[in-house]
Formats: structure tokens, C-alpha cells, sequence
């Protein structure tokens, strides 16, 4: 579980290589990959920060989710969604 913020860092790079991998025969859609790229950049670097943040102060013993909402919207179903892929003991059985 611990490796998640190593996925994480991974995920943040393979997006920002399509920005920079694009075809830049196009000047409009060279422009638009330049300042989307510029904008990435910045939510990377706070992303990053809080990544890190989290890394230092994580504590995996206990690790609690609150949902909230209105009637019906789908809480129950992600919450046994979540429980299946987190393999939970009774949801195996």
C-alpha cells in the first residue's frame, strides 16, 4: 500500500511525457501542448509538495473514509466496491 505514492509520481510523469511527446507539426495544437504543458507543470509541483507531505505524516494502521450525500446517489455501492478490491475478509468469502 505504501507503494501508492511511487504510482502516484509515475502517473504524474507519464502525463506530463504526453504533453511533451505530441506532434508539433500543428502550430495551434503546438501552442495549446506549450500551455497546457506550463499549467501541468505548476499542479505538479504542488502535487508533488503534497505527495510528499503525505508520505511524511502517513499513518496506514488506521485509515478512515467518510461518504456523505443525498439518498440513492451510489455511497453503499462504492463504499462495497471499495471493500471488494481492498479483498476485505468477509467480502472474499
Amino acid at each position: 500500500m505504501k507503494n501508492i505514492y511511487l504510482g502516484v509520481e509515475k502517473n504524474i510523469k507519464d502525463l506530463q511525457s504526453i504533453f511533451k511527446n505530441a506532434d508539433d507539426k500543428d502550430e495551434k495544437l503546438k501552442q495549446f501542448n506549450q500551455e497546457a504543458l506550463e499549467v501541468f507543470q505548476k499542479l505538479e509541483r504542488e502535487s508533488l509538495k503534497e505527495l510528499e507531505s503525505l508520505k511524511n505524516n502517513e499513518e496506514w494502521e488506521n485509515f478512515t473514509i467518510a461518504f456523505y450525500g443525498e439518498t440513492g446517489v451510489g455511497k453503499s455501492t462504492l463504499i462495497e466496491c471499495l471493500r471488494m478490491f481492498f479483498k476485505e475478509q468477509s467480502k472474499v468469502d
